[in-house]
């Protein structure tokens, strides 16, 4: 072989050394460069939704739920609208009954306004006649339409970053000829809900949560929701809950007469502005700590505690007795949490329950309740209910 043809190869070798390097370094580029994360794909699919004005989604399909020997199956129906920043919210759920008797039908139609969230039901199968009240906003991110899809995001990273919500990438599906990427959330519901709670509520193993959400490539629509929750030791017994939705039509023609309450905002019944979270009395006190949240921004001002109760004797009767105190209120955005101190003019009794309220200005609290019992079931019924109210905040996603 000639000293000519040896070079000519080692050329040839060492074109396509350098062509190769750089195929495999743009390759790698670009891999990396189009890859993205789950949690990118959910992020950017939530920011592609909320640039829609106009959509109307209608969904089909089953409900399933079990609960020891017994089980019971139906339909499910949804329709999801969205008008600018206001949305409507329709489910049927169909199902027999778990013990033989005539199959339910319950609707649930809720409307997400600037002014709160609302829940309307018809009151009579003659007339259209409705009745509405202001619900409380769900505290899980992918299912609050009032927030931004910005606080969303930011409450979403940290259920991911303290390790509650774990989100995996399924795959590619089409569904009613659109493409969507399907997207799977799997629940630590212990580590959830103790988060919410404050306390260790399920032990690892006791409960699983999962959903799948299938999010149209074009604009972020959900078009597919597969949900399943699974919980034992409930009476005894392990209860599962599945469901299935498929989107069945996609409509842009949405105008704002589709979105609005079927009753006045005069005749809707609003939530209070303030929501007591806790309270503590103490028998032989003059301090009550009572811990408020605000469902709306409230301004900064003078908060009044009214804390009533009732006592008896057998030559007056039933007495209602009041204590009044005042304190500041630094104000609280939609969402914060205060606690307040307050100073009684006179020392708690003994064993006795009170009903309390506080009042800022013009916004005032809900009903709220302490007592200065030494063991108390009250609070272990208010923790428990507290339990359950999230809980069914949480599986109302769908």
């Amino acid at each position: 072989m000639s000293l000519k043809t040896i070079l000519l190869i080692i050329l040839v070798i060492v074109i396509l050394l350098v062509v190769a390097y750089f195929l495999i370094n743009f390759g790698l580029l670009y891999y990396i460069a189009s890859y993205k994360s789950p949690t990118q794909m959910l992020f950017e699919a939530m920011e592609k939704s909320s640039k829609l004005e106009k959509v109307r989604v209608n969904y089909s399909g089953s409900v399933s739920l079990s609960m020891g020997s017994l089980t019971a199956s139906g339909e499910a129906l949804s329709t999801t609208i969205k008008f600018g920043d206001r949305y409507k919210n329709i489910v049927t759920i169909s199902t027999p009954s778990l013990y033989g008797g005539p199959a339910s039908t319950s609707t649930r139609e809720t409307y997400t306004l600037p002014e709160g969230k609302v829940e309307c039901e018809k009151v009579s199968i003659i007339t259209s006649e409705y009745s509405c009240e202001e619900i409380e906003e769900p505290e899980t991110p992918l299912e609050s339409q009032t927030i931004s899809v910005q606080e969303q995001i930011e409450q979403l990273k940290d259920l991911i970053e303290n390790g509650m919500v774990e989100v995996s990438y399924l795959g590619k599906k089409k569904i009613i000829n659109r493409n969507c990427d399907n997207l799977k959330f799997d629940v630590n519901v212990s580590k959830l809900m103790k988060n919410i709670t404050g306390s260790m509520t399920f032990r690892e193993g006791e409960a699983n949560y999962t959903l799948e959400m299938c999010f149209d490539e074009e604009h972020g629509i959900v078009l597919e929701t597969i949900l399943k929750f699974w919980v034992k030791n409930i009476m005894g017994n392990e209860v599962n809950i599945e469901m299935d939705l498929k989107a069945t039509h996609i409509d842009f023609d949405v105008s704002r007469s589709d979105v609005e309450l079927p009753v006045p905002l005069s005749e809707v019944r609003w939530l209070s502005e303030l929501s007591i979270e806790s309270s503590t009395c103490r028998a032989g006190s003059n301090i009550v700590t009572v811990k408020v949240k605000a469902r709306k921004d409230v301004p900064s001002g003078q908060a009044v505690l009214n804390l009533t109760w009732t006592d008896y004797d057998i030559y007056s009767g039933y007495k209602t007795y009041s204590l009044i105190s005042s304190t500041s209120f630094p104000g609280a955005k939609r969402g914060e949490t205060k606690e307040l101190r307050f100073n009684l003019p006179s020392p708690l009794n003994e064993s006795e329950s009170y009903t309390l309220k506080v009042k800022v200005d013009s916004s005032e609290s809900d009903t709220g309740y302490c007592n200065t019992y030494s063991w108390t079931l009250s609070s272990l019924t208010g923790y428990f209910t507290q339990i359950i109210e999230k809980f069914r905040n949480i599986t109302k996603i769908v």
